[in-house]
């Protein structure tokens, strides 16, 4: 019993390490069978889509439970009736969603408030705030952010002489 709670509870895992002591532990017992841990090393292997830990790390518009749709479906039910017209159902769409996107520009900006701070108390910053002005420091910050937060690409071989060129300033 206490390995099958173990084996159902992998997806509630918080962190990662959870996780990957319980998957050890299960991989290792001698109860199960050759199929089910095929099937969970298999799924093992996808685990950033549905391990809450590995969840954490990824843009999933605030969902990571399903708690917080099924209040959303009880919501929308209250207004998916024959008596409603599809304008009233059109605006409780429009005021969910609204609030969806202001939920998620309060977080970006905490984010990005977080991570100035953070940036601020860089040796970097440090060493030149007493040379600067601030709106220089802000620059700082700003590259600094921008630096840290960088998307790769994959470029084509022939093209990637033109793209280094292209960005150089001389």
């Amino acid at each position: 019993m206490a390995l099958y709670n173990q084996i159902i509870n992998l997806s509630y895992s918080n962190y990662p390490n959870d996780f990957e002591n319980s998957f050890t532990n299960i991989m290792k017992s001698k109860h199960i069978t050759k199929e089910l841990k095929k099937y969970l090393d298999d799924k093992a292997k996808r685990k950033e889509y549905w391990v809450k830990g590995y969840l954490k790390d990824y843009f999933c518009c605030g969902l990571c439970t399903t708690s917080r749709l099924e209040s959303k479906h009880s919501v929308l039910k209250q207004y998916l009736n024959s008596g409603k017209r599809l304008t009233e159902l059109f605006q409780v769409m429009q005021q969910l969603e609204e609030k969806e996107v202001n939920k998620m520009k309060n977080e970006i900006q905490s984010k990005q408030k977080r991570e100035r701070t953070k940036i601020g108390n860089s040796d970097l910053v440090i060493y030149f705030k007493d040379k600067y002005s601030e709106y220089v420091i802000e620059r700082i910050k700003d590259n600094s952010i921008d630096s840290i937060n960088y998307k790769v690409t994959e470029v084509d071989q022939n093209q990637w002489y033109f793209f280094v060129f292209k960005n150089l300033n001389f």
